[in-house]
């Protein structure tokens, strides 16, 4: 019998529990796939995994969980071990020592199947992965967002991670670089904040060279950028 990471309730009223997924799960994950990316208004929000990708997480590769009502898969959610010489590995782009790749994982994929949406199953994921990371050997968590994906960038300002940086990446895709240091406890104080319209990504780009981190979206839009120091 697996372990029970956390029960909860959806606001149907639904009890769930969350699970470690393993090989077994495979064809679970790959109908959850199926049916999110089939209600995707623009498939390129979404980058789908292979079965091979899925097996390579699953098998040390990093950390995989899944929601389940019952036996039934409604979300699961991914990170994953990057390979450390990876010429694109985000760690150079968040300015980490390549002495330290070995302890960065990625933020990887995020699904919730559509009528589930609305629970936040998703950042509730993420959190719960996050404290698993604390408990390993692992201690940056990095990612990218595209631009326009708003739903993804409130939910990894939801788990502390920051805009670092921002470049093309995959193959000419323009995507913010996401960062955070899960054992950091300590910070300088904020000596200056900015908001910055999110589509303006040359204040963006300027601001993130001058040492600024966006920290937050906000309603009307914009994203807060701080910078801190002595």
């Amino acid at each position: 019998m697996r372990e029970v990471l956390t029960k909860g309730q959806l606001k149907s009223g639904e009890s769930f529990h969350i699970q470690r997924l393993t090989m077994n799960d495979i064809p679970k994950i790959n109908r959850l796939q199926d049916t999110v990316v089939e209600k995707l208004h623009d498939s390129n929000m979404l980058v789908t995994l292979s079965d091979s990708e899925i097996q390579h997480i699953l098998l040390d590769g990093g950390l995989f969980i899944g929601v389940f009502i019952k036996e039934r898969l409604i979300a699961c959610r991914a990170f994953l071990i990057p390979d450390i010489d990876d010429p694109e590995h985000l760690g150079y782009d968040a300015r980490i020592p390549k002495g330290e790749f070995p302890e960065v994982i990625y933020s990887e994929i995020s699904m919730v199947d559509p009528s589930y949406r609305g629970n936040r199953l998703q950042t509730f994921m993420g959190k719960i992965l996050i404290e698993l990371v604390k408990q390993s050997n692992f201690k940056y968590v990095l990612t990218t967002v595209a631009p326009n994906n708003i739903p993804s960038l409130k939910d990894k300002f939801a788990l502390g991670m920051r805009i670092v940086h921002v470049k093309e990446k995959y193959g000419g895709k323009l995507r913010f670089i996401l960062y955070r240091h899960v054992h950091k406890t300590s910070e300088l104080p904020v000596k200056d904040e900015r908001l910055v319209p999110i589509d303006n990504m040359k204040l963006q780009e300027k601001l993130l060279k001058l040492g600024y981190c966006g920290i937050e979206i906000q309603a009307n839009g914009k994203i807060k950028y701080e910078k801190r120091g002595d």
